[in-house]
């Protein structure tokens, strides 16, 4: 059988209803970096209908057929966002038997709708061909689908098989016209062919801190979006992210334009402070701000001591040679009921401070610690006796 290019035909009209219907489609999580070589996957419909439209309105011949093609997908790896691109897709051949007469001077239309993860409605791709003779007890080639696919936003997404419609119209046997139609559809869960970067050199550019605030030493998530100043190139563009001014990162940036570094905040940020972060590449420049936040430091005191003894206390995760205040607090009888004193955290950030407990009233202490230029605080209780 011998197929010859035609002009594309009409979509079919229950295509039109399930390019409708692909709009409750949700968006899944964004895909891994998208490859430039063409994909081919197997997928398994099973709620296939076949239609006979000769007589200009449709009439069911069969339900729920099953059809497993292998579908091969060409797109760009990467592409620019509101710009179409060439799409091509290749079909194995539809099995024998699927339509019920042979057919000459047929045309053959190989249409689907292709969904992505960014998109409301399905894009439709369609070719046609023609055939001298067609003998349905034979495998059936399908031509190749030519078409133009377009993103209209930056970011990973992922290209569906969403429906598959195979038409066939010709002449039969009784020279009567014939226009059947066979339809296939993933609607509800539609198997992913490849995926695919899109960027966007209009769009503004985007920097959001995974927290709006941090403790001193946390790890923060940082989502770039929309860095790029040209085409993604290898090896890829880089993007300097900066806290007040200071370095912290060189972040290279995928084919979106974008990327999620995870940095970690520098140990002695001073806390109360909101930060600026900045995003450079070039003349693409982002910002967001992130407050720091003290972490806490480890104190230790006896469980209890007795009223005039030496109470020693022990700390660590201060700032190297920074002062520390200690101010301790308690008791409830005659006595005295505060003491304060100033400690030097050593060369690893750990406290060995000893206070004399001179006429301490009796009951419950609380030891709290103040770090003077990390402002990380420490607390621990003990009991005079």
């Amino acid at each position: 059988m011998r197929l010859r290019p035609a002009l594309p035909a009409r979509l079919p009209a229950r295509l039109t209803v399930l390019v409708l219907a692909a709009a409750g489609l949700a968006a899944l999580p964004a895909a891994p970096t998208a490859t430039a070589a063409p994909v081919s996957t197997t997928v398994s419909f099973t709620n296939c209908v076949l239609e006979d439209f000769s007589d200009g309105t449709p009439t069911t011949l069969a339900r729920n057929q099953s059809w497993s093609p292998t579908i091969s997908l060409d797109v760009p790896g990467v592409m620019p966002a509101r710009t179409a691109q060439p799409a091509q897709i290749g079909l194995t051949d539809l099995p024998a038997g699927t339509f019920p007469s042979d057919l000459f001077s047929a045309t053959v239309t190989a249409s689907m709708l292709l969904g992505s993860d960014d998109q409301e409605f399905p894009q439709n791709l369609s070719t046609s061909a023609t055939v001298d003779s067609f003998n349905a007890g034979q495998a059936l080639p399908l031509p190749l689908i030519d078409g133009m696919v377009s993103e209209p936003n930056s970011g990973f997404t992922t290209y569906r098989a969403v429906a598959v419609v195979v038409a066939v119209v010709g002449t039969d046997g009784a020279w009567s016209d014939r226009d059947f139609r066979f339809t296939c559809d993933r609607l509800q869960r539609p198997p992913a062919l490849r995926d695919v970067a899109v960027y966007d050199l209009d769009a503004d550019p985007v920097l959001s801190p995974g927290l709006f605030s941090a403790r001193q030493g946390q790890p923060v998530s940082f989502g770039l979006r929309n860095m790029l100043t040209a085409a993604p190139t290898d090896p890829p563009a880089r993007v300097v992210l900066r806290l007040d001014g200071t370095v912290l990162a060189r972040v290279p940036l995928d084919g979106t334009g974008g990327g999620v570094p995870t940095l970690a905040i520098p140990e002695f940020l001073p806390p109360g402070r909101d930060l600026k972060v900045t995003a450079t590449n070039g003349s693409r420049v982002a910002r967001a701000r992130i407050t720091i936040e003290a972490r806490k430091a480890k104190l230790a005191a006896p469980a209890a001591v007795r009223s005039g003894a030496r109470l020693r206390l022990t700390g660590a995760e201060f700032k190297p040679g920074e002062r520390v205040a200690l101010t301790l607090a308690g008791g409830t009888g005659a006595g005295t009921r505060r003491y304060t004193l100033v400690a030097t955290a050593d060369r690893r950030g750990q406290l060995d401070a000893v206070v004399t407990l001179a006429r301490a009233a009796s009951g419950s202490w609380t030891v709290t610690a103040l770090g003077r230029s990390s402002g990380r605080p420490g607390s621990d209780t003990f009991r005079v006796r």
